[in-house]
């Protein structure tokens, strides 16, 4: 009995581990599906998923170095990418304003409480989309904030430093 159970053990492990080989490229795969973008080239610096507690509630956040791929040229032409600064009711989500602490911060892993995610960034481009189910328009922020649920997607790309963040934020 010990024997077997050894045995399915050093098999779930074995499993689990090839499960894992990959991972990086498929995470890359489904954000630039995601932010419509091509990130052949790209490398994950940081990954942090706090999803899979309630109803899969949680915030992904991510850190991309582009700097072998050329995103800046994907983006200029593309109209679900806009110019930074940030404004409306998504720099409210990303750094706070009108009386609100940003939606989006560290707190979700208990490193910087109330600590914006995203960087301030002044050369680059945002992108937002809303998942929620009463969404009129997916790209609209325009009733993100009068809702007591958010479920969107949010992406900033800093030009000077080739960094992209992308961040999957459900509640």
């Amino acid at each position: 009995m010990k024997r077997t159970l050894a045995l399915i053990t050093a098999l779930l492990t074995l499993m689990l581990s090839l499960a894992g080989c990959g991972t990086g490229r498929d995470a890359l795969s489904r954000i630039a599906g995601a932010l419509e973008l091509d990130l052949d080239g790209a490398k994950i610096e940081a990954d942090r998923d706090s999803h899979g507690g309630f109803h899969g509630d949680g915030t992904r956040f991510v850190i991309i170095d582009c700097a072998e791929c050329d995103i800046a040229a994907q983006l200029e032409g593309n109209a679900h990418w806009k110019r930074t600064p940030v404004e409306g009711n998504i720099a409210v989500l990303f750094y706070g304003g009108e009386g609100r602490s940003p939606v989006l911060t560290e707190d979700f892993d208990g490193e910087r409480p109330y600590e914006p995610l995203f960087p301030m960034i002044e050369n680059g481009y945002y992108y937002f989309f809303d998942r929620h189910d009463n969404a009129r328009d997916p790209y609209s922020d325009a009733s993100v904030l009068s809702r007591a649920s958010f479920n969107f997607t949010a992406a900033l790309y800093d030009c000077d430093t080739q960094t992209l963040y992308f961040c999957r934020f459900d509640t």
